[in-house]
């Protein structure tokens, strides 16, 4: 008769580990390429160039509308240092992967709650490096209506008002940022996530190359949050790729990222992103220069945790 032991090993470790080595090897175009083809009428960029068809083209070209390129502007906004090898990696590194000039970080505060403010944002900023994201396109905020707290939700305006200044002056076409449950429910990754979807459904974002006439509009910025999930999923790290499949194939197979992204056709689906080994390893680099916040349990976070190796996508609407 089989051991508990063994048959926990053989249903579900090893078809775990053989889900896992299948995903990593599924050849996959860039993460969110399609919102910049402006030959794919599912894109951002298509529907950019079809909202001002008397636009001169050459105008449409320098605020991004019909851009040619396959990868997007990406703005990753996270509320703390460390929120972005914690639980951004896979999504950073299939960006950075592809084309790491095009990846830019907000952090909401400087995570000074401890007084050590200005140590974690040279952490952030070494953590970026490893990550792949420039350190010239990393930007801490230091403002003092919001601030790092374990208890305070932040102005939903102020937040999103933050964001809009980076979405213009870096022309971004998406965001990723948390969900309404912020991961681990904390007050502030909630609040990252209400600036987002305020600024989504508020209307304008200026562009900054012009005052006027030529503006992008929120609506055409596509934004996702990371889908959080409950407690005895979140420990489980590879082990749940199982879960995470069932429930893709269930939702009619959403796409499926491995190391360069997944599929180019955006349709309303979540994006499951499964970070290869290789991307995991950046990710515990990264964590390792947050040495300011290397107490005992961020080990057992880094050797368990699901989201050093998957995130789930969810569009903001």
């Amino acid at each position: 008769m089989i051991s508990v032991s063994s048959a926990i090993l053989l249903f579900v470790i090893l078809p775990a580990l053989s889900l896992y080595g299948y995903l990593v090897m599924l050849p996959s175009p860039p993460l969110f390429a399609s919102v910049c083809s402006p030959s794919d009428p599912h894109s951002l960029a298509h529907q950019r160039s079809s909202t001002s068809p008397n636009e001169p083209r050459a105008s449409q070209q320098s605020n991004g509308y019909a851009s040619a390129s396959p990868y997007p502007r990406v703005l990753v906004v996270v509320a703390h240092p460390d929120d972005e090898c914690m639980f951004f990696g896979p999504t950073i590194t299939a960006l950075t992967s592809s084309n790491a000039d095009k990846v830019f970080l907000l952090c909401l505060s400087s995570g000074n709650y401890d007084g050590l403010g200005s140590i974690r944002k040279k952490e952030l900023v070494d953590s970026a490096s490893e990550l792949g994201i420039s350190p010239s396109h990393v930007t801490v905020l230091e403002d003092s209506r919001i601030q790092d707290h374990p208890h305070d939700m932040w102005d939903a305006d102020i937040v999103a008002e933050a964001i809009r200044l980076q979405v213009s002056h870096h022309n971004i076409d998406v965001i990723v940022t948390f969900d309404q449950f912020g991961i681990t429910n904390h007050p502030n990754h909630r609040s990252a996530f209400h600036g987002v979807r305020k600024l989504i459904r508020s209307g304008a974002v200026p562009d900054p190359t012009s005052d006027q006439a030529q503006a992008t509009t929120a609506s055409s910025v596509l934004a996702f949050s990371l889908d959080s999930i409950s407690l005895a999923r979140k420990y489980t790290s590879v082990l749940d790729l199982i879960p995470t499949t069932l429930l893709a194939w269930l939702r009619s197979q959403p796409q499926i990222s491995t190391d360069e992204g997944p599929n180019s056709r955006y349709s309303g689906q979540p994006l499951v992103v499964v970070a290869p080994p290789w991307h995991v390893q950046k990710g515990f680099r990264a964590m390792f220069r947050h040495r300011s916040q290397l107490v005992w349990f961020r080990y057992l976070y880094l050797a368990s945790s699901r989201y050093m190796l998957i995130n789930e996508l969810h569009q903001i609407k």
